[in-house]
């Protein structure tokens, strides 16, 4: 069995690793040794585990806190600070001399990120619809035309209508409803 490269000091290590946002992988090469190590590292010493989700939650509660900064906007004083010789001391001391408030206002970018993950549901790209037939069943498509009993010159009559009709309507001329394409009378069955 050969010794382990493991410290007592690296829970301590990795805490801080962690905090500064090292992957696991850049935390291994840290420590010399290859990623699946570190792992192994996690399930033999849960103090090491710990501490290392222990800096990502630090990490990542800066990175919020940060974030909201953003969503909010930020504001600060900035202060001038000058040396001038007290004359009754003789002596040279810091004056402040101005301050001014600046301010950096809510980058949308921030808040649009913070609102889709936030509330998905208001603030999401995509919107899902789903539409569905009677009683919630499939969609049916039913022809109420048979075309197969048109000849070709009548079928090639009736798409020409019905494109110079589109045609129109692209235009905004038409707001007629599609042709309806009835097959002409001689070639329907009588009943008897």
């Amino acid at each position: 069995m050969t010794a382990s490269l493991y410290r007592p000091w690296y829970p301590e290590l990795v805490v801080w690793m962690a905090r500064q946002g090292l992957t696991e992988v850049q935390m291994a090469a840290e420590f010399g040794v290859v990623p699946s190590t570190v792992g192994e590292w996690k399930k033999r010493h849960p103090e090491f585990g710990a501490a290392m989700n222990e800096g990502r939650n630090l990490a990542d509660a800066r990175a919020e806190s940060d974030l909201y900064s953003r969503v909010r906007g930020i504001a600060w004083e900035e202060k001038t600070w000058e040396q001038e010789l007290n004359p009754k001391t003789e002596k040279y001391e810091l004056v402040l001399k101005k301050v001014v408030t600046k301010f950096i206002p809510p980058d949308t970018t921030a808040c649009i990120f913070w609102l889709k993950n936030r509330r998905p549901a208001e603030w999401r790209d995509t919107w899902r619809m789903e539409h569905t037939g009677k009683g919630g069943g499939p969609i049916k498509n039913e022809v109420a035309v048979d075309y197969s009993s048109l000849s070709d010159e009548e079928l090639a009559k009736a798409v020409a209508s019905e494109a110079e009709r589109i045609t129109r309507r692209a235009a905004g001329g038409d707001t007629a409803p599609p042709l309806s394409l009835e097959p002409p009378q001689s070639r329907v069955p009588k009943e008897e």
